[in-house]
């Protein structure tokens, strides 16, 4: 049946066109098969609507067109634009609580009627935790322009495997498109007990209007601090402050450290993971004085761009500061 889940047929399923590492597969005729005809699900409904509604006959000039210019010279490309992000792109969780990433259009861009999209997690510190049916995980900007609001209307094809899930989408009405702002899609997970920080990536991504390929398309992840505020935090109790400037840093980050009174202090940059990437300072220091990390680590290396959190401990307080570092 069309609408709803497309379920995998006997003997293995569908082959991703992208592995869980945002890969193309390897060509060979079966995989080149599947690639082809799944990335054409909006230009195929289109067929099978003209022959619905007017009879084989009708369709059988579009699934000839359909076929030469898929064989002789693969999807033509739009050249347009379209942005695709995870939201919210920094939110908070409690340790082993659940929560949603939104995939969404965040503005409007190229029309487009069908998407591949590809998320990847670190399943050490997220489990997901998906709709039953996972239909329910279509986003309203999709499924509610083919028939009444979020009610469906598509083909739907979603699957996961290892770090990465995969959800294919494409609207079964006619000649119609959408362009944002917008969800797409939706995931829920429920992190670890552990306190750190993660990230979810966008690995892959496609999005087709009537079959044509729209490009480019450019992407952003998020990041979910489990025990842990990311962002600008609310102001906290104590005296202790510490500000970093520029944020986002290129090629250094200078830190303002203010509220200790001269009071002894360790300052340390740790990666998202928790571990500490260089030691900045220890002991006494002039209030007010700053400090400034260039990227290097302690092992002598330089740091890889990434969201880095500077911590400062003074007089029994701590304070964090989240740092956008592109070396």
């Amino acid at each position: 049946m069309w609408p709803g889940n497309v379920m995998a047929p006997p003997g293995g399923g569908r082959p991703p066109r992208l592995s869980a590492h945002g890969e193309a597969p390897a060509l060979g005729l079966p995989g080149s098969l599947h690639d082809i005809f799944g990335r054409s699900f909006s230009l195929f409904a289109e067929v099978a609507l003209l022959g619905w509604l007017g009879g084989l006959r009708r369709a059988l000039p579009a699934v000839a067109t359909t076929l030469a210019l898929l064989w002789c010279g693969g999807v033509p490309v739009a050249h347009a634009a379209i942005q695709v992000s995870l939201l919210p792109a920094l939110q908070q969780v409690t340790p082993g609580g659940e929560f949603d990433v939104r995939i969404e259009v965040p503005a409007a861009g190229s029309a487009f009627n069908a998407f591949d999209v590809v998320v990847g997690y670190d399943p050490a510190v997220l489990t997901l935790l998906p709709t039953s049916p996972t239909t329910l995980q279509q986003g309203c900007l999709f499924t509610g322009v083919c028939g009444p609001a979020c009610s469906g209307g598509t083909i739907h094809w979603f699957s996961s495997a290892g770090d990465s899930v995969m959800a294919t989408v494409s609207m079964l009405c006619n000649g119609v498109s959408v362009t944002g702002p917008g969800t797409i899609y939706q995931l829920r997970f429920r992190a670890s007990n552990t306190v750190q920080v993660t990230t979810l990536s966008i690995r892959g991504k496609e999005f087709f209007d009537a079959g044509v390929l729209v490009t480019p398309v450019s992407s952003t992840g998020c990041q979910v601090g489990i025990g842990i505020a990311l962002g600008v935090p609310a102001r906290e109790a104590g005296t202790l402050r510490v500000q970093a400037d520029p944020n986002p840093a290129f090629g250094a980050v200078r830190l303002t450290i203010t509220g200790d009174g001269g009071a002894p202090r360790e300052v340390d940059v740790l990666d998202v993971s928790g571990r500490i990437v260089r030691h900045l300072a220890g002991g006494p220091r002039a209030a007010g004085a700053s400090l400034v990390w260039n990227g290097e680590t302690d092992s002598g290396g330089r740091a890889p761009a990434g969201i880095y959190l500077i911590r400062v401990r003074s007089a029994g307080q701590v304070r964090h500061a989240r740092v956008a570092w592109l070396p």
